[in-house]
């Protein structure tokens, strides 16, 4: 199975909770547990079937209006936002539901086909396909008789 990576994405929390998982690792203490369940954007699956990569990113709240998809070179490059909604005639009381605005950049495998890539927003999911192109079947080379008998 090919491995979709990210690149140059990295966050200092992006840092302390890879220091975090290296010490669950072995057993020993959790020092970032401070933020454990800090919200850096959408979360994101990525799957694969025989003859597809599929991405989905969970974005409550953001209308397809509100993402971008592109592609440059071999990475692709999803962005998007979300605004704080307030009703108008109300105020704040409390807000755990902050606006985001979030960056997510993935390198393509080599056999991508990008030209045939889809994507589809449905219930708060952003789910992108990511077509295989079709394996090349080896060929047979025929050797023309006649051009050995010439050689020889």
């Amino acid at each position: 199975m090919f491995r979709f990576y990210p690149v140059h994405t990295q966050t200092t929390f992006d840092v302390i909770k890879e220091f975090q998982r290296n010490f669950e690792e072995f057993g020993l203490f959790r020092p970032a547990r401070l933020f454990e369940n800090l919200d850096l954007g959408p979360r994101v699956a990525k799957t694969e079937s025989e003859d597809t990569y599929q991405v989905t990113l969970e974005v409550p709240g953001v209308t397809k209006k509100d993402v971008s998809i592109s592609i440059e070179k071999d990475v692709l490059t999803i962005e998007g936002k979300r605004e704080q909604y307030i009703p108008e005639g109300f105020e704040v009381i409390r807000q755990e539901r902050n606006s985001l605005e979030f960056s997510r950049r993935l390198a393509l495998p080599e056999n991508v086909d990008q030209a045939s890539i889809a994507a589809r927003f449905k219930n708060g999911l952003l789910t992108i396909d990511l077509p295989k192109k079709p394996k090349e079947k080896p060929r047979r080379i025929e050797i023309n008789a006649s051009a050995i008998e010439e050689a020889e």
